[in-house]
């Protein structure tokens, strides 16, 4: 992209004026975001009316008058209202590169469905568009009666695409997934069919129209594409001849017939390529069912669970680490997932390495700090797989799921994908949260992602307002997950909790300290710190305290970390008792009594002083536990201002 390209932000901002969102590079505006501006690509489009282009298109969209200019008018335009300089040699701009004709939907192509005797029953148009770059497609349905298309396909009998011809031709029949697939196979000289609507459509009576056949089933390169081949060669083992099973190599994810011969393979190849395949014995196809079933040795022939990191995450699951705001989350989850990723134990427990991708959806610069002092503190080199995603990928999003499977797919070469994080699932998630419809789509996305790479898939998640109630949004969250570790601050302590572990027993607390750690990362910058997890282990003892006294020492907390003072005679920070009583005030509600809020206070500040958790001396309070902590902890409020920036 030249500078007139670059700017994209600015004529936004002038005719658009501020996004109702931002997901890394893509302002959205209007309607529900029905205007998508890529600042990246430099393009835009408006989905209600289907129109889009580049630079020069939104332009003339706003200032409509430019289009019938004198030729130059644009750049004129550009370099007087928004600074575009003139080129050196006075040559004009070329900007129709900078367009991007809106294409609107049109039908591709009909698929005629016919029955033995020819006679059409249903259409199927293919409908294409171009979206942001991108070639869309949609299909729309037609029941043929008298001559007339109808709405829809009604009541039309289900046949095979292309059924006269099967019927009238005696070789080997191939089966793809979609018209378009089979149109190619069909124009390299095979002889090919499929079903409206995928193998959710295949019916007995498909499969007898291919009675006495030889079969050869050509499965899309995903998960749909396989449990497509397995249905209809369990369907066709009372029919076919001979079933096969051919999985084309070097297709990319979710490639067909159609991508392979784009890519330059022929026919030829094709039939090579199938005369190798052995057909699916007879008690092999009869093992195949639509549903798959096992027996119950089968069952306990399964080898035990397999860990990604041992007792914690499962390593083919979907997992979550969640807490509330500031709970040390991101902490502990990229202190796991740097430990798989350099095949180190974590914290004492075994892992299985491989590698790691991160998707940082409240974006990569917050990463910076915390990866530097995690390998000062291990004094490890950062050249493990671990591979960072700075913007949110959006799980709703077929496309976007797509396109990562791609993305991870071509950076991790020979690489064994361990684990994928979505850090927060919040930031990658399109919808209401609780909403069992959308949540159900996330949960569909991290399964997928899970089976193709055989990977963990991990969640990094927020709690509600009340913790004690779990996992924020839907409830179909929890129920879908594998494992889920709550993590929570506990004074100075990090504390973990595993509230589900589906398929192995739960481990008790785990208490882990966050340590500061200074790093420098070049030998010029001045030093900085952050803060790791350093040790695990049961939490210091000490007095416990009732619900009051909690309460109360709560409020002192968080009063010394907005209020707190020191002295030039006193070591600690302090702050007033009624600063103090204020705070517990406002954070806890009366009975109704007159004045038990205060007496609540007087009994809480009174049980924290004879504990020797607080302290008071004429009108300065403080705590005793921040106090022995030291002024370096991390957790001593106003101490480390870190903490508060860095504590998710």
């Amino acid at each position: 992209m030249d500078d007139i390209g670059n700017l994209l932000p600015a004529i936004a901002e002038r005719f658009l004026g501020e996004p109702d969102s931002r997901i890394g590079t893509v302002l959205r505006y209007g309607n529900h975001g029905s205007l998508a501006l890529d600042l990246g690509k430099g393009t835009w489009f408006d989905h209600e009316n289907d129109i889009g282009g580049g630079v020069v298109d939104l332009l003339l969209r706003e200032v409509p008058e430019l289009a019938k200019a004198e030729p130059g008018a644009i750049a004129d335009y550009l370099h007087k209202e928004f600074d575009l300089e003139k080129r050196e040699n006075g040559a004009r701009y070329d900007l129709e590169g900078l367009r991007t004709p809106p294409t609107p939907r049109s039908v591709a192509a009909t698929y005629q469905y016919r029955d033995e005797n020819d006679a059409v029953l249903y259409e199927i148009d293919r409908i294409e568009w171009i979206e942001n770059g991108k070639r869309q497609k949609t299909f729309r349905q037609h029941q043929v009666k008298d001559g007339q298309r109808l709405p829809n396909k009604g009541d039309a009998r289900s046949v095979l695409w292309r059924l006269p011809e099967i019927l009238a031709s005696t070789g080997l029949v191939i089966i793809g997934e979609g018209e378009k697939t089979v149109s190619a196979l069909v124009d390299h000289g095979f002889d090919a069919t499929t079903c409206d609507g995928g193998s959710k459509n295949w019916t007995l009576e498909h499969s007898a129209s291919l009675k006495d056949r030889d079969v050869l089933i050509l499965p899309d390169n995903d998960d749909a594409g396989r449990a497509h081949s397995d249905k209809v060669a369990a369907s066709l083992k009372d029919f076919a001849a001979s079933v096969r099973i051919l999985k084309l190599p070097d297709l990319p994810h979710k490639g067909d017939a159609y991508d392979w011969f784009k890519a330059g393979h022929t026919a030829q190849e094709l039939r090579d390529l199938s005369a190798s395949v052995p057909a699916i014995e007879q008690a092999e196809l009869q093992a195949i069912t639509p549903i798959p079933v096992m027996s119950m040795l089968e069952v306990m022939a399964m080898p035990p669970n397999e860990w990604l990191i041992e007792g914690q995450i499962p390593q083919k699951s979907v997992s979550a680490i969640y807490g509330p705001s500031g709970s040390g989350k991101t902490f502990l989850a990229l202190d796991m997932m740097l430990s798989v990723a350099h095949d180190q134990e974590w914290q004492g427990n075994y892992v299985r390495d491989g590698a790691v991708f991160y998707i940082a959806g409240e974006g990569v610069s917050g990463l910076r700090k915390r990866l530097h002092a995690w390998h000062t503190h291990h004094q490890i080199k950062p050249d493990a797989p671990f591979y960072v995603i700075g913007q949110a990928v959006i799980l709703n999003s077929t496309q976007a799921i797509d396109d990562l499977i791609q993305t991870i797919d071509q950076v991790r070469g020979g690489q064994k994908v361990q684990a994928v994080v979505f850090d927060t699932l919040a930031r990658c998630f399109g919808g209401d949260e609780n909403d069992a419809g959308p949540m159900g789509e996330a949960i569909r996305a991290m399964d997928l992602i899970k089976r193709y790479f055989d990977c963990a898939v991990v969640a990094v998640h927020h709690t509600g307002k009340a913790v004690d109630k779990g996992l924020r949004g839907s409830s179909a969250l929890l129920g879908a997950l594998d494992s889920s570790l709550l993590v929570q601050r506990d004074d100075q302590f990090l504390k973990v909790k595993m509230d589900k572990q589906k398929d192995d027993e739960e481990l008790a607390e785990q208490w882990f300290a966050m340590d500061q750690v200074e790093f420098q990362a070049h030998a010029l910058d001045d030093p900085e710190t952050s803060l790791v997890l350093t040790r695990t282990g049961q939490r210091e003892s000490g007095p416990k305290m009732t619900a009051n006294e909690k309460q109360v020492y709560d409020a002192l907390v968080k009063t010394i970390d907005r209020l707190g003072q020191r002295s030039a005679d006193f070591e600690w920070r302090w702050v007033k008792e009624d600063e103090w009583r204020q705070t517990f005030y406002d954070n806890t509600s009366s009975s109704g009594k007159p004045g038990s809020q205060q007496r609540a206070f007087k009994r809480g500040m009174d049980g924290l002083i004879a504990k020797e958790l607080a302290a008071k001396d004429q009108n300065r309070c403080w705590s005793v536990k921040i106090a022995k902590m030291g002024p370096d902890s991390p957790d001593n409020p106003g101490q480390n201002e870190n903490v508060r920036q860095e504590g998710n």
